[in-house]
Formats: structure tokens, C-alpha cells, sequence
């Protein structure tokens, strides 16, 4: 239910957690998010990452445009309740995506124009993280990494020789483990 997912968020914060990661795909997440943050002490709230996704569209497919992330940018502050993103992640673009600078240059406006504070991007294929780490200018890579799936070893050690943050993904193996 809405209330215990409520509690368990509660719970987690009082517990040390302080990085959330969310997206519009995740249903009604945001809007658990909001109350959250709406609830929470300042401290508490001042020292919680909220982290969001941009560039899936709900049927699946992909759609890096302008016009489609600030959309899904002002969707995101609108439920979370916030003027600005604490961390916006490209959600798995291609090489191909990232090949023009176009959209290294759009997260670089994003945080001069103070609409978002970090930047950083889903790794779907190694070779996008490690164009992302070429280009410079991201903060964070979110990359997946388990006991079943370790051929990102080598990224994440270039991530850190460079300064940027990592988060793994699917630690558990989508539950597997």
C-alpha cells in the first residue's frame, strides 16, 4: 500500500540511507518520493539525493530529443515537488546517441542554467561509458555489476581514476542472488 511503501522509505532514511533513485517509468515512485521529502526534517531532506532518469519512453524505446527530456525534466520537478534535479542520468543511450556531443552539451546547459546539479548516464553498453569518460564533463555513471555479471570491472576502475561517481546497478542480479 501507499502508507507502507510510505514507512519503508521513512525507514530507510532514518536508517543512513541518503540516495534515491528514481525515474518516470517507475509508476507512482515520485509521488511517494514528494511526500517524502515534504515530510522529512530539512537536514534530512537537504542531505537526500534524489536521482532521476530521462530518455525512456513508456513504450520502451528510447528518445533522446531536446523537446522529449526537458519534457520528461519538467514532468520529474513537477511530481517531485522541486525546482531542481540533485542528479539527471541519460537512461541508456547508444554510442551512436552520444557520438555528436549534443547530448554532453545539453547535460552541460542543464547545470549552468542551475536546472540540475549533477549529471550522469546508464551504461546499457561498456563502450558508452567508457565515450562518456572520453568526453568528460559527467559525474556519475550508474553501471550494472554483480557476483554473475563483473565485465564492467575495467570501467568502473577508469570512473575512478577520472573522479566519477559510480552506482551500481541490479547488485543482486534482479533478485537471483
Amino acid at each position: 500500500s501507499e502508507e507502507e511503501a510510505l514507512r519503508i522509505l521513512e525507514t530507510a532514511l532514518d536508517n543512513g540511507t541518503n540516495f534515491i533513485d528514481t525515474s518516470p517509468n517507475y509508476g507512482e515512485a515520485d509521488l511517494l518520493v514528494k511526500q517524502l521529502l515534504q515530510k522529512c526534517d530539512r537536514h534530512v531532506a537537504a542531505n537526500l539525493m534524489v536521482a532521476t532518469k530521462v530518455g525512456l519512453k513508456d513504450d520502451g524505446t528510447r528518445d533522446f530529443s531536446t523537446g522529449f527530456l526537458d519534457d520528461q525534466m519538467g514532468l520529474i520537478c513537477d511530481r517531485l515537488g522541486i525546482a531542481k534535479i540533485d542528479l539527471l542520468q541519460l537512461n541508456k543511450p547508444t554510442v551512436n546517441d552520444l557520438q555528436d556531443g549534443r547530448l554532453f552539451a545539453y547535460l552541460s546547459e542543464k547545470k549552468r542554467a542551475g536546472q540540475i546539479r549533477l549529471s550522469g548516464l546508464i551504461v546499457g553498453e561498456i563502450e558508452t561509458g567508457l565515450m562518456a569518460l572520453e568526453e568528460g564533463g559527467i559525474d556519475s555513471l550508474q553501471i550494472l555489476y554483480n557476483l554473475l555479471y563483473q565485465d564492467t570491472e575495467e570501467l568502473i576502475a577508469k570512473a575512478y581514476k577520472k573522479n566519477v561517481a559510480v552506482i551500481i546497478r541490479s547488485p543482486l542480479s534482479s533478485g537471483l542472488l
